[in-house]
C-alpha cells in the first residue's frame, strides 16, 4: 500500500514545545534552547494554556462601555461651555479625541480577536505535542481500566495516540478500545494500531503494561 504524503509535516514534540515556550516568553522560537524546553516539560500542566481570545472580547466590551459613557454628561458640558466655562470647553474638546481613539481600538479589536483565536489554537497544538516529551509512565497518569489518562481530552485528544501525527482524536485505551485499537501482526499476535510510530508505541506499551492487557 502506498503511503499518502501530507502537504505539511506536523511539528515534532520538541519543535512544538519551543513554539509554546516562545509564546510564553519574549524569545523567538529560534532562540529557545533545550533547557527552556525541558523546563517547560517539567511544569507542563494537565490543561492547555488559558485562551487569550475571551480576554480580547472582554476588553472590547470595556472599550465600548467607555465610548458610550463619553456622551453621558456631554450636554451639560456643552451648556457650561456655551456660558463661557473654560474648564468645560477643555473637557468637551477632549471628548472627540478620546472617542475617536476608542473607536479606532474597537475596530482593530476584531482583527486582534481573530489573531488571538489563531494563536490560542497554535498554543493548544504545541501544548499537546509538548506532552509527548514526558516520560510515558508520567504521561499516562490517572489511567484505569474504565477511565482515560488525566491529560487526555476525550473527543479532542488522546495522549496515547497523540504521538502519531495523524491519529486525530482516536482513543488508544488498551481496554476500552480493545476492539478497534488492536490489529494483528504476521504471527497472529495482537498489535497496537499505530505500532509503526515509536512514540505512540512507547506510550501505548506503558498503558498496556499498567493495565495488564495481554498481547495475545
Amino acid at each position: 500500500m502506498t503511503d499518502i504524503k501530507m502537504a505539511q509535516t506536523p511539528p515534532t514534540p520538541t519543535e512544538a514545545a519551543r513554539t509554546l515556550v516562545a509564546r510564553m516568553s519574549d524569545k523567538s522560537p529560534e532562540a529557545v534552547g533545550m533547557s527552556d524546553v525541558m523546563e517547560l516539560i517539567e511544569v507542563t500542566p494537565d490543561k492547555p494554556p488559558a485562551p487569550v481570545a475571551p480576554v480580547v472580547l472582554a476588553h472590547r466590551k470595556r472599550l465600548e462601555i467607555e465610548r458610550d459613557a463619553l456622551r453621558t454628561g456631554a450636554a451639560e458640558l456643552a451648556l457650561r461651555s456655551a456660558r463661557g466655562d473654560k474648564i468645560a470647553q477643555t473637557e468637551l474638546a477632549a471628548i472627540p479625541v478620546r472617542q475617536a481613539a476608542l473607536q479606532f481600538e474597537i475596530d482593530l479589536n476584531h482583527d486582534a480577536h481573530d489573531l488571538a483565536v489563531q494563536q490560542d489554537a497554535a498554543a493548544e497544538v504545541a501544548w499537546r505535542a509538548s506532552l509527548q516529551s514526558m516520560d510515558p509512565e508520567v504521561l499516562i497518569e490517572g489511567i484505569g481500566r474504565d477511565r482515560c489518562c488525566n491529560r487526555c481530552m476525550p473527543g479532542l485528544s488522546c495522549v496515547i495516540t497523540a504521538g502519531y501525527p495523524y491519529a486525530a482524536a482516536t482513543c488508544g485505551h488498551p481496554v476500552r478500545e480493545k476492539q478497534t485499537i488492536f490489529g494483528r501482526d504476521a504471527n497472529g499476535n495482537r498489535q497496537f494500531l499505530y505500532a509503526q510510530n515509536p512514540q505512540a508505541a512507547r506510550v501505548f506499551e506503558a498503558a498496556r503494561k499498567k493495565l495488564n492487557v495481554p498481547t495475545r
